[in-house]
């Protein structure tokens, strides 16, 4: 590996064990000067240079990380390669109340909003009666200048006011042989703040796109913005959208990487080096986590990136976004002589955790911190000032799960480890100072911990049934709802958590067939209305009766819609059957009509019997799966 500019390696911590098994742990660790960047708090440090930044890159090719080289002695033999405020309307379903989640349907509560692949569909839905398709936005309206609108692709939406915020994807896709001859940015060009204007090859990009829809006709693209990397997620508070990507380090020839570039006005531009932080304890330097922020008003906003090794999750509070990584590392225990056997070696999961400070457009990279274990998803972490809480399972030779608590520097200042011997999180959901934990092998326990004391995590109560919750969803401070399995069955549990010391199950409901439902892995699929105690989720079988008049057996679609009382439980409501088209992924409702959604129609009901209203297929796929608009 070159050596260049401040940076140099060092092997460090050889740890060597009495007689008997001997651990071996190493850390390949890069240090500039005496100097740290103070926007992070001196736990990460920033590039003073691309020099620097490719040395550490070149670690990440060389040293087997996850970046990559598609450069070699023989490339010159190929090629060069370049609402209503009256109006009662059901939103997102979101992790953390007032910071929405990106999503492919949004409603203002007169029309309905569906993304497709290529497209957003604007729906005039109230009254459903009347439901119809008001206006469409092809990609190639809002695709940025200079690039290929078979390029692009949306990904989500937004909803503030009168804007509509679009996030969407562009990838140039590597040319082995190259069809296309790209200019290859040379160190120069680079340290010299060379500009490009369009996507280069390998290279992905994110895009926000931002619309005024105060008339609804004439949808009008404010601005677009972007940074490069495939979309990891987004957030959106009343003013401002946080949206974090991730790119390979590709390397194009002996002294170029692809690094991290922003798009404006339509122009790229290199991320600063001193935006570009780094983890001392990165091994593997194959990625950039980017992280970029925008106010909706102005367009104003400011970007960072980290140096890291393997992708991320994303949640996000009030004051701060933390992206969570796991890291596999490998530990040397020793040699076992009498069999001949050498060099034995353990694989153990940790997650390292990056903390970005959040004030408005405001970003402040400002900790890390590690856990053992890896993370189920988003809701495996919560903040509760100055502290954050994560639940993580460990998959050695036993398998465990732990809850850690953290500081605001996230160092480890509680822990609770060892919980649930051989089985695995399915769900978690933190409330207040309480944590429910489901895990499963064979039964279902439900684990009520109090974190009231963050230095002191304890399991309280502990509750037992068949099956298992894939989504915990609170119902006020005493209740929670869980959507899961049992049986290959979807199964509806109601429990009660007064006395977390005592938790017990109310009531349970369990569908006759075996099916599967969106809600189990998305908990955007999870419609509950907290008014009328109404729970939608959709829920898909294969129906092999002659019922529908099939030979053999249909695909079915279905919304199941249930009534839950803390007092009398739970009953099935009623069915929405939505079988002609695609499967059911979403359902919302504006006043007394509820709407259930495809990835090609949309169908009204009345919500307080369930009559059919109407239906409109809105869109559908061609043979290059680019979707064909149905205007009726």
């Amino acid at each position: 590996m070159n050596q260049v500019g401040k940076f140099w390696a060092i092997i460090v911590a050889v740890f060597v064990a009495a007689a008997g098994a001997v651990t071996v742990t190493s850390y390949m660790v890069i240090s500039s000067d005496d100097s740290t960047n103070p926007s992070t708090g001196g736990l990460l440090d920033s590039f003073h240079g691309y020099d620097d930044l490719f040395a550490l890159l070149e670690k990440g090719v060389d040293g087997g990380g996850y970046g990559y080289s598609i450069w070699d002695t023989n490339m010159a033999e190929r090629s060069t390669y370049g609402s209503t405020d009256d109006r009662d309307y059901s939103s997102t379903n979101v992790q953390v109340e007032g910071i929405d989640e990106l999503d492919f349907v949004k409603t203002d509560g007169e029309r309905i909003f569906l993304s497709s692949y290529a497209n957003i569909t604007i729906l005039e839905a109230y009254p459903p009666e009347d439901m119809a398709v008001n206006a469409v936005i092809d990609i190639g309206g809002i695709c940025p200048a200079d690039i290929d609108a078979n390029d692009m692709s949306i990904s989500g939406m937004f909803i503030s006011g009168d804007k509509l915020v679009v996030i969407s994807s562009a990838n140039r896709w590597y040319q082995y042989y190259g069809y296309y001859d790209y200019h290859i940015l040379s160190l120069s060009e680079l340290s010299d703040g060379f500009s490009d204007t369009e996507l280069r090859e390998g290279e992905s990009f994110t895009f926000v796109s931002v619309l005024d829809i105060s008339d609804i006709d004439d949808p009008v693209l404010q601005y677009t913005k972007g940074m490069s990397g495939w979309l990891i997620d987004a957030r959106m508070t009343a003013e401002c959208a946080y949206i974090v990507s991730q790119e390979y380090s590709l390397k194009y020839d002996e002294n170029d990487f692809l690094i991290p570039r922003t798009y404006s006005n339509g122009i790229f531009e290199l991320m600063p080096p001193e935006d570009i932080n780094f983890d001392p304890e990165t091994e593997e330097c194959g990625q950039f986590l980017n992280i970029m922020s925008i106010e909706l008003e102005s367009g104003d906003g400011e970007s960072e990136s980290i140096v890291t090794d393997s992708y991320a999750q994303m949640y996000m509070s009030h004051s701060a976004i933390y992206l969570a990584m796991p890291k596999w590392i490998e530990t040397f225990i020793g040699n076992d002589m009498a069999n001949d056997t050498f060099n034995i070696t353990t694989w153990r999961t940790v997650t390292t955790i990056h903390k970005i400070e959040v004030s408005g457009t405001e970003l402040r990279v400002s900790a890390r911190g590690d856990v053992e274990g890896r993370l189920l998803n988003q809701f495996s972490m919560d903040e509760k000032a100055p502290y954050l809480r994560i639940a993580t399972t460990e998959d050695e030779t036993e398998r465990t799960n732990n809850v850690f608590v953290l500081n605001e520097d996230l160092e480890i200042i509680g822990s609770l480890e060892g919980l649930a011997p051989t089985e695995r999180i399915y769900s978690a959901r933190f409330m207040g100072d309480m944590l429910y934990l489901v895990t499963f092998r064979q039964i279902d326990p439900l684990f009520a911990i109090d974190l009231s004391d963050p230095e002191h995590p304890e399991v309280l109560g502990e509750l037992k049934i068949p099956g298992f919750s894939n989504y915990l969803h609170p119902v006020g401070e005493t209740h929670l709802i869980g959507v899961g399995q049992q049986d290959s069955k979807i199964k509806i549990s109601l429990f009660d958590v007064t006395d977390p010391t005592m938790p017990f199950e109310v009531d349970n409901y369990t569908t006759e067939k075996n099916g599967y439902s969106a809600a189990l892995y998305d908990h955007k699929a999870v419609l509950f209305d907290v008014e009328r105690s109404r729970l939608v989720i959709p829920f898909y079988y294969e129906d092999i009766s002659n019922e529908r008049h099939y030979a053999y057996w249909q695909h079915c679609s279905e919304a199941l819609v249930f009534d839950i009382s803390v007092d009398s439980g739970i009953s099935l409501f009623g069915r929405i059957d939505q079988t002609s088209n695609n499967d059911v992924q979403r359902s919302l409702y504006i006043d007394d009509a509820l709407y259930t959604i495809s990835d090609s129609d949309i169908q009204a009901n009345g919500y307080d019997d369930l009559s059919f209203i109407r239906s409109l297929l809105y869109g559908g796929y061609s043979y290059d799966y680019r979707p064909i608009l149905y205007l009726e």
